[in-house]
């Protein structure tokens, strides 16, 4: 599914030639998950030093509980940051 991308375009004063633009983006719910995610693991794996993972239920793995916290305030901080820039998770906006 490609993304629908809404463009609008707002001049200012024509003595001051400035040209707001202001453009949104709605990714599909499961590639901005994707995307997300992704970067918030990315982040967390390249500046976290201890340990990340532990051995959970049925011999898989999953993070430690203070890894998930750090993973959570990342993920948080990523979807902060996509939607300052006009991108948005389909049915958020």
């Amino acid at each position: 599914m490609t993304p629908t991308v809404e463009i609008c375009i707002k001049m200012a004063s024509q003595t001051n030639h400035t040209v707001e633009r202001k453009t949104r983006m709605i990714l599909p719910a499961e590639k901005y998950i994707e995307l997300t995610v992704d970067l918030a693991e990315d982040i967390l794996h390249s500046t976290y030093l201890d340990r990340v993972f532990k051995e959970g239920k049925n011999d898989t793995l999953q993070y430690t509980e203070e890894a998930q916290g750090r993973f959570e305030e990342h993920l948080d901080m990523v979807c902060g940051k996509l939607n300052a820039h006009g991108i948005y998770k389909e049915g958020e906006v």
